[in-house]
């Protein structure tokens, strides 16, 4: 996925950061990248030394590219394979005279490296052999033929400072020198060093497999046709003698190419087998040397996964692709939100109508109650109809009273919008990790998409007005708006992205919480991004496409001006965000606390077409159907999930 918005974040990151300098760097220094050529594809790698903890390219084919420019090809590795960190591109092949322009990044204890300028010509800066460089060690994300390889070990030790954040912070010059080391939180330390220049193209490498030697046939001809002929006794050329000499010489020149071709066909042939017999064994001993130091290489796990302990930091935990069309560790929503809560105007139910999985991505696209033919309403039902829904199906967490059947009438109608929530709480349970979920977020009048981590079990015993009394992650929030902002001219739409740690349902609180980043003039609806959430015993980290933009430090329990914290006094530092929790995708629609009062949206600067805290809130939103509903389509006004993938720390 290319990153539209890394200019601004490598700007945002200047300004945010404190650069220091005069530290200690350490002595290691990137060294020249080895290109392989596979059957299909090609394979860049340097070999490992002790302390690197993260391998990043980025390259484009016969187009030049700069420092710290985003690739056609790209990719990180997080382990090592064999002894190499690789990106390896399986769909790309390389011809005669490409040109790969690329530059990579060396994250290497706490220092970073990059080098930059980097051009390989095909076939003079390739070697031909499917071992040599290891296997891809790829994670993260691929570009354009990238391949992601196994596994994926991010340390954040140094701080908490994701990799992608450590490289939109390096200056663009060609080096091998340490870029910066992490001291202290939102702090980077620049040390004074002397940079490398590459200026020559990489040369080939100079191990090469013995060429074998073959006799030449010991019969050839030497003779050469003349300028002119001529007739025995005459001074006429003799034309049909030098044609005939002509065709002779071509056909043996013919003959000698057919062998000189069939003979480097054959060398070749010979020098190929030798090569990968020497790499094979050497591709072996090297993995039984990785296998005996897997153990030593595992660095204690703090996350739980069903209340199981997870061995190594690092690890895949939970994965979802959206391949195969089947939702199995997936549980739906089927209720009506309480009005404790934050209310939303929507029926959650598992109609077709609203949801499916295609193309690798799972689709939430809400639509009103009475065109969901599956429902069976019609629009004179949302004012007057009565809705029960079987006690087998509902889904009531609290009151299924008011969770599972609703009588419209007078002031209160029947939730005017149908859409979907999945839960991985049936199958996949977790305390502590790196949360990625790459996605594109809706767009429309008071839209906005729901990715959070919710709590699993009722710890802290919230009922009633204690909303919110166990906690929720929103990994990534945003209005769907085009344009919205508050009475006072600040802004609220898709343009701003917020991470929010949720422990009660008003708005006041929320706003003091949460983090944001602004980019302008784009939506967050106009793209997939990678939202991701580092959630670990002392912090909580909110991330966009890899660039830190939150941290939350909790000591939640210490605000005496919140009703709840009393309840998290037997709890750590982190609570309520110190139990198990599971992750939730879906839609929400309107609600009594994420947009607030006398807030306007459109050009047109129409008002907010209801109050949090009337009791005729729903009605007042649904009368303006006809306004907020044009603005939803059926291509930008739902939620696409492309993959899901969960690490521990």
């Amino acid at each position: 996925m290319e990153c539209k918005y890394c200019g601004v974040l490598f700007i945002l990151s200047v300004i945010t950061l404190n650069i220091v300098t005069g530290q200690s760097r350490s002595d290691y220094q990137i060294p020249q990248p080895t290109a392989v050529v596979l059957s299909r594809g090609f394979r860049i790698s340097i070999p490992d030394a002790n302390g690197i903890l993260l391998y990043a390219f980025h390259g484009k084919i016969n187009k030049e590219i700069q420092a710290n420019e985003v690739g056609d090809f790209y990719g990180e590795a997080r382990t090592k394979s064999s002894g190499w960190w690789s990106y390896e591109n399986n769909q790309y092949q390389l011809q005669r005279g490409d040109v790969l322009h690329f530059w990579i990044y060396v994250q290497h204890g706490n220092f970073g490296y990059r080098l930059d300028n980097q051009r390989y010509v095909y076939p003079d800066h390739f070697v031909y052999d499917s071992h040599y460089g290891g296997s891809s060690g790829l994670s993260g994300s691929s570009g354009s033929g990238g391949s992601i390889g196994s596994s994926d070990d991010v340390n954040y030790s140094n701080g908490g400072v994701s990799s992608w954040e450590q490289e939109y912070t390096t200056q663009r010059t060609t080096r091998t020198t340490p870029i910066f080391v992490y001291e202290e939180p939102n702090i980077y330390t620049q040390p004074q060093t002397q940079y490398q220049e590459y200026t020559t193209r990489p040369s080939r490498p100079t191990v090469r497999p013995t060429r074998t030697s073959t006799t030449r046939p010991t019969t050839r001809s030497t003779t050469r046709a003349t300028s002119t002929n001529y007739w025995p006794g005459t001074t006429e050329p003799n034309h049909y003698h030098q044609q005939n000499q002509q065709q002779q010489q071509h056909q043996q020149i013919n003959q000698n190419n057919q062998y000189n071709n069939q003979q480097q066909s054959q060398n070749q042939y010979n020098e190929q087998n030798q090569y990968n017999q020497q790499n094979q064994q050497n591709h072996h001993s090297q993995q039984n040397q990785n296998n005996q130091q897997s153990h030593q290489n595992c660095q204690p796990s703090i996350t739980t996964v069903n209340r199981k302990r997870v061995s190594c930091k690092g690890t895949l935990i939970f994965e979802e692709q959206f391949n195969q069309g089947l939702l199995d560790r997936w549980s739906q929503d089927v209720r009506m939100p309480l009005e404790f809560e934050d209310a939303e105007f929507v029926l959650y139910e598992n109609y077709p109508s609203v949801w499916n999985v295609s193309n690798g991505n799972l689709n939430i696209f809400p639509k009103l109650l009475y065109r969901v033919h599956e429902s069976g309403f019609s629009e004179t039902d949302i004012r007057s109809g009565h809705f029960l829904i079987d006690s087998r199906e509902c889904t009531s967490f609290i009151d299924p009273k008011q969770e599972c059947e609703r009588q419209a009438g007078l002031k209160r109608i029947l939730p005017p919008v149908v859409s979907t929530k999945f839960r991985s709480k049936k199958t996949f349970n977790f305390k502590y990790g790196r949360v990625e979920i790459r996605a594109k977020l809706p767009k429309g009048d008071w839209i906005f998409p729901q990715i959070f981590l919710e709590p699993s079990d009722n710890i802290y015993r919230g009922t009633g007005d204690l909303a919110y009394l166990n906690g929720q992650i929103r990994i990534a929030f945003i209005r769907g708006n085009e344009i919205l902002e508050k009475s006072d001219g600040i802004p609220l739409d898709g343009k701003i992205l917020t991470g929010i740690c949720v422990i009660a349902n008003g708005d006041t609180v929320r706003e003091a919480a949460r983090k944001s980043i602004h980019f302008g003039t784009e939506h967050f609806g106009n793209d997939f991004h990678t939202y991701s959430v580092v959630w670990t015993s002392s912090s909580i980290k909110f991330l966009v496409d890899g660039i830190e933009f939150g941290t939350d430090t909790g000591g939640y329990k210490q605000l005496k001006s919140i009703a709840n914290a009393i309840y998290w006094e037997a709890g750590t530092n982190m609570a309520p965000f110190d139990q198990e929790f599971h992750i939730a995708l879906g839609v929400g629609v309107g609600g009594n606390a994420d947009f607030p009062d006398n807030s306007q949206t459109g050009w047109l600067k129409t008002p907010k077409p209801w109050e949090n805290t009337s009791p005729k809130a729903e009605l007042s939103f649904y009368m303006n159907a006809d306004e907020w509903y044009s603005t939803w389509n059926s291509r930008d006004s739902g939620l696409i999930v492309d993959y899901v993938k969960v690490y521990s720390v």
